[in-house]
């Protein structure tokens, strides 16, 4: 826990606090704060297997980078801007008899992950280029057990009895790269609006290794001209501005729109289904392709968003027990 203590703030220095030169040729404003929350409770409210997620995420707009570390993300567009974001980010994996005492061998085990991820994007009028870095905690050193039942003890629902059986200690990292194209069809009644955003993105690390392939749509009015909206799992993050069009979207005090979206993941590695990378723990046979189906709704008023998805995935693992489910995604966002 120590390691992973100094891991942060280090990544917290050398990000944060860079030296007086270096912001003053690169400096930062604060674009958005956001809040997520994810939970089964939105579907069939079991409270099992992807349980529950909470995100809390700053985005930065860079202006006029000029220092060598932003162009790891090549951009053949002179137009183009700059985002970093950061985010502190919980995630909670059970099985479906939280009651049950001891290893329950035929379902997921529990789990927890508590991280801290840092990413860059750029953005230009159609394309968007994201890197990002997950490192964290997985096991009792995450604080799932204790997350979880404070929030059942609070809501007054009855405490997962397993948590003994979790996934041991192991210090998770796991890089990100996703790749998303924007159309933009003429509206269709003047003030109908639609964009579609279909995107490729991969993780590689011991807590997830895949590859995805998706599309994100929106239909509306006034619609936010960003690249669409992401679960906790996604290698990117929630709306990232397209190069200088989110502006005109914010002239108007309301938008909202209709959001649909469908992907497709082959799976090398799931930690919170393989178990352990150097030591044993329970574990489950995955199903190496999964796929994802969500509807939601986007909200805003002045600097104030409201989204929601609701997402339903296929079976993870091939056990008897484990089943499609569906996880509700809600994310509370201020601008700046």
């Amino acid at each position: 826990m120590k390691i992973f203590g100094l891991t942060l703030f280090l990544l917290f220095s050398i990000t944060l606090f860079a030296d007086e030169e270096k912001i003053q040729e690169n400096s930062w404003d604060l674009y958005q704060f956001k809040i997520y929350f994810e939970n089964d409770m939105f579907g069939v409210f079991t409270d099992s297997q992807y349980s529950s997620g909470e995100k809390f995420n700053l985005i930065y707009h860079v202006n006029r980078p000029t220092s060598p570390f932003y162009d790891l993300l090549v951009s053949d567009d002179a137009k183009a801007e700059t985002f970093m974001t950061f985010a502190i980010v919980n995630q909670i994996y059970t099985p479906t008899d939280l009651k049950e005492t001891e290893l329950i061998t035929d379902d997921r085990p529990y789990a927890g992950w508590t991280y801290f991820k840092v990413a860059m994007h750029k953005s230009t009028k159609d394309r968007l280029n994201s890197v990002s870095l997950k490192i964290g905690a997985i096991g009792p050193s995450s604080y799932g057990e204790q997350i979880q039942n404070t929030v059942h003890t609070i809501v007054g629902a009855g405490l997962a009895m397993g948590w003994k059986n979790q996934i041991g200690n192991e210090l998770g990292i796991n890089l990100g790269y996703n790749y998303k194209l924007r159309y933009v069809p003429t509206p269709i009644y003047g003030w109908l609006e639609s964009s579609y955003v279909p995107y490729f993105e991969a993780d590689l690390g011991n807590v997830s290794t895949r590859a995805s392939l998706g599309i994100f749509m929106r239909v509306g009015y006034n619609i936010p001209k960003d690249f669409g909206l992401s679960t906790l799992d996604n290698a990117t993050d929630s709306s990232i501005p397209v190069y200088d069009e989110q502006e005109v979207c914010l002239k108007k005090d309301f938008s909202f729109s209709f959001n649909l979206t469908t992907s497709g993941s082959v799976v090398a590695r799931d930690i919170f289904l393989d178990g352990n990378t150097f030591s044993q723990s329970h574990s489950l046979e995955k199903n190496p392709y999964v796929a994802y189906f969500g509807v939601g709704l986007s909200l805003r008023y002045r600097a104030f968003s409201l989204d929601f998805m609701n997402t339903m995935n296929s079976k993870k693992a091939k056990d008897v027990q484990n089943y499609n489910q569906t996880v509700g995604t809600v994310i509370a966002s201020w601008q700046y």
